[in-house]
């Protein structure tokens, strides 16, 4: 294979990454409302993602099969792929989980977090599916593991797929923080797998699986989908698909698939740091980022019911049984229609104070549970849905202004089966 000198360059890549950011995020914002959710990913993956490197593919007269190493692969490798991208699915949804779940305790869950149910036309649903499962293993792996892999090669190997992995990652901010560091590892994978094979079919294939059991994974494990503490033995089986990722993954790096690509000779490790440091298009990249990661913290904090907000207004951690609270404890092995958690008579003087109130519980099922707080006139001042299996929940904290005397009471709506409770309230 002759040298690739006529190739990308990183500050190509850079520029180019800068400008994915940029259409992603405005043209979501002015097209998903017009186009659907899954019209809107179409354009993102063929608009935004394809067509700039193989625009510059043409441009720039690059050998398109060898530069963005679309050469075929051997097909028993691309299934295997997508098996263990089928598994690994598992691992990154209980990180996701989790993180999701330590977000939503320091400062709040955002409104979409969850299982939330969304109803689409047909079409719409059609062009999802075909969207997630087809069009974003192709079209990303071809701009990451195709263009910019190749690009950051005048960093070495190594460091090209380290680089283009964690600006994958980087990019899956704009779906929400939580995102971040499943997206990154997700990222590495796939390019270890186009530098090891000489191929972006492994890893598009690996994409593929992935992306099909994030469609219809909640289905066959409805617990992943709502930030919780999860069963044990979820944990064990996300540990067992990372093991055997890796196993793969250590197979993958044991064999030769191909001859090494000739590529530019590699500059020094540092003066590549360095270079890499210098890129204006890549800092704005990180600014842009960065600027929409605190638009998502603004979110979370600047809510009533967010735990920093407690914390800087009424120091939610001195919502601990003492003289001034009051506190219920409640244990139920199977529940229907649901049950008070609490009452409070507000006298006249308590009026324009806060009710302050915590609960911590711990639910091996429960369906279509919803906390409801009612003022005297029977009015619902706040509600919450809980629904799910093997659910948790601790220092979820709130508050309700109290604008009238009278008894206001907070119920639990609902049925389900071994349920452990603790409220504890007061008036502030």
């Amino acid at each position: 294979m002759n040298d690739l000198i006529n190739k990308p360059t990183p500050r190509q890549a850079n520029r180019t990454y800068l400008l994915l950011l940029i259409l992603l995020f405005v043209g979501s914002m002015l097209l998903q409302k017009r186009l659907g959710i899954g019209g809107n990913l179409w354009v993102n993956e063929l608009a935004y993602l394809l067509l700039p490197p193989l625009i510059l593919a043409f441009r720039h007269k690059w050998p398109l099969c060898e530069t963005y190493r679309m050469k075929a692969a051997p097909f028993r490798l691309l299934a295997v792929s997508m098996l263990v991208g089928v598994t690994y699915w598992l691992f990154n949804a209980v990180l996701y989980n989790a993180l999701e779940y330590l977000t939503g305790l320091l400062m709040n869950p955002l409104s979409s977090s969850g299982a939330e149910s969304v109803d689409l036309p047909a079409l719409q649903i059609i062009f999802t599916i075909l969207g997630m499962v087809v069009l974003a293993p192709v079209c990303e792996e071809t701009f990451f593991r195709g263009f910019m892999l190749r690009a950051y090669e005048d960093y070495g190997i190594k460091q090209s797929w380290i680089i283009a992995g964690v600006l994958f990652g980087a990019m899956h901010v704009m779906n929400g923080m939580s995102n971040l560091i499943p997206a990154i590892l997700l990222g590495l994978i796939f390019g270890f797998l186009a530098s090891r094979t000489g191929s972006i079919w492994p890893a598009v294939a690996m994409h593929c699986g992935n992306n099909l059991m994030s469609l219809f994974g909640a289905a066959i494990l409805p617990a992943v989908v709502t930030p919780q503490i999860l069963p044990l033995w979820i944990y064990g089986l996300a540990i067992l698909s990372a093991l055997i990722t890796l196993l793969f993954l250590l197979t993958i790096g044991g064999r030769t698939f191909r001859e090494p690509d000739a590529i530019t000779p590699e500059p020094e490790g540092s003066s590549a740091i360095k270079s890499l440091r210098r890129s204006k298009p890549l800092w704005l990249a990180v600014i842009f980022l960065l600027l929409i990661a605190g638009v998502e913290i603004e979110m979370r904090v600047n809510q009533k019911d967010s735990l920093i907000i407690k914390w800087s207004k009424t120091a939610a951690s001195d919502l601990t049984p003492s003289d001034s609270n009051q506190e219920t404890n409640i244990r139920a092995c199977e529940f229907t229609g649901g049950f008070l958690l609490f009452s409070i008579d507000v006298q006249p003087k308590e009026v324009g104070k806060e009710l302050i109130f915590r609960f911590d519980y711990k639910v091996a099922e429960i369906n279509e549970g919803t906390f409801k707080l009612l003022d005297p006139n029977g009015a619902v001042v706040w509600e919450d849905g809980i629904q799910g299996i093997g659910l948790t929940a601790q220092n979820e904290v709130r508050q309700a202004a109290l604008d009238q005397p009278g008894q206001w009471q907070l119920y639990l709506h609902g049925s389900g089966r071994e349920l452990e409770i603790r409220a504890v309230w007061k008036i502030e």
